[in-house]
């Protein structure tokens, strides 16, 4: 029975052994894995790591910068209309530019505002438009107020074309009522500036 039972006995050392857990390894911190992850192990190239943003935000964004600079620029052309031209019609339409153009550029701040905020806008012109308006600025008066209703046609035509196609397509809800909103106001303006256009004099006649 001895031999049965040393049998026994060492079967049961066997199983005993192969049933102890074995001991865990050591695991490296998250923060050393993760970094691990991105940078790779030592020696390995490391693969380049891109951030997709989606494309509704990034619709949103060119909405709001293009709709902002348009605002102000807009604006800053009609003030300077408003300093410099001598035509009653062309001044009327510069004061209503300035009016309309202004709400509309206060209701993107307020779109911004929490909880929709998320969508950045400009504070500044960009390089294009800071050029055209440097140029309005120097132009002589005999023809600033024919340079001034070109660039009003324009500047319209693309608001009118922007705040068009965001009104039906854009994702983002409170710049899509905001562009329904601006949309039929471009639109009167764009009427309205291609009349003193077409029947415009040498300025300040």
């Amino acid at each position: 029975m001895l031999p049965a039972l040393a049998r026994a006995t060492g079967l049961t050392a066997v199983v005993s052994c192969l049933a102890w857990p074995a001991p865990a390894l050591a695991q490296p911190p998250l923060a050393e894995l993760h970094l691990a992850q991105v940078h790779g192990p030592a020696g390995s190239p490391v693969p380049e790591v891109r951030t997709t943003r989606s494309a509704p935000r990034d619709a949103a964004e060119e909405f709001a910068r293009k709709a902002t600079i348009g605002n102000m620029f807009e604006i800053e052309t009609s003030r300077l209309a408003l300093e410099r031209s001598r035509n009653p019609d062309i001044r009327a339409f510069a004061q209503r530019v300035t009016a309309d153009h202004g709400r509309l550029a206060a209701q993107m701040l307020q779109t911004m505002q929490p909880p929709n905020r998320g969508v950045a806008t400009p504070d500044a012109l960009d390089e294009a438009h800071a050029r055209k308006l440097a140029t309005l600025r120097e132009a002589e008066d005999d023809r600033f107020d024919r340079l001034y209703l070109q660039m009003q046609v324009e500047a319209h035509e693309q608001a009118v074309a922007l705040h068009g196609a965001y009104a039906e397509d854009g994702e983002h809800v409170g710049l899509r009522s905001l562009a329904a909103t601006a949309k039929p106001i471009v639109e009167e303006h764009l009427r309205r500036v291609r009349e003193l256009a077409a029947r415009a004099r040498p300025a300040n006649r």
